[in-house]
């Protein structure tokens, strides 16, 4: 495989030469020389997951790991060797089951997706589909600055749960850097960054635990530039109830 130059941030694995050689082995190679066997597994490979998949047949039908992969609608070839394997999928921006490549948002050309063993589904409250509408926030109640910044003007205050905030708005510029996220409290607990367009495409939904009330003020904040294309709507806020029996995650 070869290291070769990317659009975004970042590069792309892929076959043939002219990039950077980059040497590979295989997880069920890796699991048999080692003993060592991951029950959770991470992939985010610039394009070559499928071909990590392809390379741990054995884990994946005895070890039974749950795996969180980057992956792209126009490209189910790792979904579907996993549902064979006997996995079911979650979007994990919209807490969405993905059965096919209509069920993720529209538009997106990139998502990060769970898979768990079908054994496990039922415990998982990643695999409970319920969702439910807590508000629309308009966009007449977020102040804009001069390069087209959407900021909420006064927060909403949210009891403790899980929550999608879910961005609308669409934009083209590629000339600019954005800040798009949550603040909580007055303090940003996390932020996309990149342009506008990429932002637009595929990260407009956003998750948050609260472990307990607190205000909530969602944000789209330009770095560098501006973008006239940007129609900035608001937001809704999406309430996933099957996590109130869980803990939150811990953060140090």
């Amino acid at each position: 495989m070869q290291l070769k130059e990317g659009s975004h941030l970042n590069d792309r694995v892929v076959e043939g030469v002219g990039g950077k050689g980059v040497p590979m082995l295989a997880l069920d190679e890796f699991i048999a020389a080692t003993g060592l066997s991951p029950s959770f597994v991470k992939m985010d490979i610039e394009g070559a997951e499928f071909d990590a998949l392809r390379g741990c047949p054995k884990l994946l039908a005895e070890g039974r790991p749950v795996l969180a992969l980057e992956q792209a609608p126009d490209d189910m070839r790792c979904h579907e060797l996993l549902l064979k394997a006997g996995y079911v999928a979650v979007d994990l921006s919209t807490y969405r089951r993905i059965r096919t490549s209509a069920d993720f948002a529209a538009p997106t050309g990139v998502a990060n997706v769970l898979f768990v063993p079908e054994e496990k589904a039922a415990s998982s409250p990643y695999l409970d589909e319920r969702q439910e509408m807590v508000t629309t926030i308009p966009s007449a109640r977020f102040t804009r600055d001069e390069a087209g910044s959407a900021n909420l003007s006064v927060g909403l205050t949210l009891p403790a749960g899980r929550y999608v905030v879910r961005a609308d708005f669409s934009a083209n510029g590629k000339d600019n850097e954005v800040f798009c996220g949550l603040d909580v409290d007055g303090v940003t607990v996390f932020r996309y960054h990149t342009f506008t367009a990429f932002m637009a495409e595929c990260y407009r939904d956003w998750v948050i635990q609260l472990d307990r009330p607190a205000v909530l003020q969602p944000f789209l904040r330009f770095v560098k530039g501006s973008d006239p294309s940007l129609d900035w709507r608001g937001v809704e806020i999406i309430r996933l109830p099957a996590f109130d029996a869980h803990p939150g995650p811990v953060v140090f």
